[in-house]
């Protein structure tokens, strides 16, 4: 009985049995695609798995007798797409190259083509490479890359350099800057409203500020003073604007002038800027308190308590802060409104003589009647400009009903308010509304008795202005309404609301913007734009 075979040695025979028959089959099919040729050096036969079109090549250039190309030397003769321009212009090689038409002399010594060989291994492919053909490659050409909005690279050094310098202006000389202006712009109405220049020294240092006025264009704006300051500082000039925009009171949800102290803010909410000229009262009973829903700004305030509920927090009144100190914006001795001295009855004035009632219709007409004629005239308010109801100084005017329009009404006398005196598209509701209603008196803005309003609340849209008082008539009625303005209210002084009505204000923004035409300015210019930057100016 024959002995076994190990398994490891049978493995070992296989494998050396099929790698001999793999070695022979591929001699075979070289030879035979070689055709046979007498003295082919069967060491050149290469085993390495090469791709169909490598293998293509390679047999071609058997058959032809084309040596095989050298390891490492570059097959095309330009690059398929021009590599990127190197970052630094400085570092780029520029060789001297043949003119046209010329050819370069061959060189083909073994010490060449060994250099030749490096460089072409090790250069770029955009730069100049020369080898045993003598061939040369161009440089492409170099285009600036365009950025957004059409502007190239080799642009933004030009740019660069056409801005200005600036500085920072450290916060605390931005302070003096601001408290210096303000100074200045103080009287600034007293003296007539001119362009001056103001120079100010402060610790070795020299500032000028050269005030330049711009008035409104219209009735409807406000003025503005631009402020250019210029520092000197070792031998260079620093300057920087300011522009300042002038404060109409309609600017205010609430500004009174004069706060009388036998009056004390209650159940009433504002929402926008309230200031007082003099100290205001707080008070506060059985829960309730008032709400500044705005920036407050007057010389001083006092609580009022009293009842189980006598102890206010600040924080909980004062939504937006308080600031106390501050100095008091004057409030003109004359309204500055004039009518023509020719009344034309096509223009956009009408005039009153005599007490008169007034209703706005929200079809864009009002309808009047005097105490003199029972009579009701019926006119109607122009689509482009602004009407102007000018009252003498014996025509009280009483006004009610829905504006449609722009319109301004002007008392020598009193304004008495006898119902509702509203929008007729609510700014609130509509982007676009466009109404706006200026009451102005030389003396008091009113509203009338209870049995004149009736029972329950009253709203008023309009930036009101009564340069003596605003004034509820018999407040003392018990009636548990609220008084709405929306728009802004101003007076020399208040009367008490309740317990007839609780005040609720609400600025309307729009006046912000824009101001009801011919309504009131304060001698105040506030800042509204400054870059806080010192811009540096070539030295002298």
């Amino acid at each position: 009985m024959p002995s076994p075979v190990h398994f490891k040695n049978s493995l070992l025979l296989s494998i050396s049995l099929h790698a001999g028959l793999f070695v022979l089959a591929a001699v075979m099919v070289a030879l035979l695609r070689s055709g046979s040729e007498p003295g082919m050096d069967i060491d050149s036969i290469d085993f390495a798995f090469i791709p169909a079109q490598e293998e293509r090549e390679h047999m071609s250039r058997l058959d032809t007798g084309e040596p095989e190309p050298r390891q490492g030397a570059t097959e095309s003769a330009l690059p398929a797409s021009p590599a990127p321009a190197p970052e630094n212009a400085d570092d780029r090689t520029n060789p001297t190259l043949p003119d046209e038409g010329t050819q370069p002399p061959a060189t083909a010594t073994a010490g060449v083509e060994g250099k030749n060989e490096a460089l072409a291994s090790d250069t770029p492919n955009y730069m100049p490479v020369e080898t045993d053909r003598a061939e040369v490659h161009s440089i492409p050409e170099y285009h600036p890359v365009p950025l957004r909005g059409g502007t190239a690279l080799q642009d933004i050094d030009q740019q660069m350099s056409l801005q200005e310098a600036t500085l920072q202006i450290p916060e605390n000389e931005q302070n003096k800057l601001l408290q210096r202006v303000q100074k200045i712009t103080e009287n600034y109405e007293q003296n007539h409203q001119r362009d001056m220049t103001v120079t100010w020294r402060n610790k070795g240092r020299e500032y000028i500020f050269a005030l330049r006025h711009k008035p409104s264009d219209s009735g409807e704006g406000f003025d503005e003073l631009v402020v250019k300051i210029t520092k000197k500082e070792q031998g260079t000039n620093l300057t920087t604007e300011m522009r300042l925009q002038r404060l109409a009171f309609s600017h205010f949800a609430k500004f009174i002038n004069y706060w009388d102290p036998n009056v004390a803010v209650h159940d009433d909410e504002f929402e926008g800027r309230f200031h007082s000229n003099t100290p205001f009262r707080i008070s506060n009973s059985r829960g309730t308190r008032p709400r500044f829903r705005g920036k407050v700004t007057a010389p001083d305030y006092r609580f009022a308590t009293s009842g189980l509920w006598s102890f206010m927090q600040e924080d909980s009144i004062f939504l937006e802060g308080i600031e106390t100190g501050v100095k008091a914006i004057r409030m003109p001795d004359k309204i500055a409104i004039t009518a023509p001295e020719e009344r034309q009855p096509d223009s956009t004035f009408c005039f009153f003589d005599d007490e008169t009632w007034i209703t706005f219709h929200s079809d864009g007409t009002f309808s009047q009647r005097s105490r003199s004629e029972n009579k009701s005239r019926q006119r109607r308010i122009p689509q482009q400009g602004v009407l102007l109801l000018y009252g003498e100084k014996s025509a009280p005017l009483h006004v009610r009903g829905v504006v449609c329009g722009k319109v301004m009404v002007y008392s020598k006398n009193k304004i008495i308010i006898e119902d509702d005196l509203i929008y007729k598209r609510h700014p609130e509701l509509y982007h676009d509304a466009d109404d706006y209603l200026g009451l102005v008196s030389e003396k008091d803005v009113e509203i009338a008795p209870p049995k004149v309003t009736g029972p329950g609340d009253l709203r008023i849209h309009a930036a009101i202005f009564a340069r003596r008082q605003f004034k509820v008539r018999q407040f003392y009625k018990k009636n548990s309404g609220r008084l709405y303005v929306y728009g802004s209210l101003t007076a020399g002084t208040i009367s008490a609301t309740e317990p007839r009505y609780g005040t609720r204000i609400r600025f309307d923004k729009r006046l912000q913007q824009r101001r009801p035409a011919h309504f009131p300015l304060t001698n105040r210019f506030e800042l509204s734009d400054w870059q806080r930057r010192w811009r540096v100016q070539p030295r002298e």
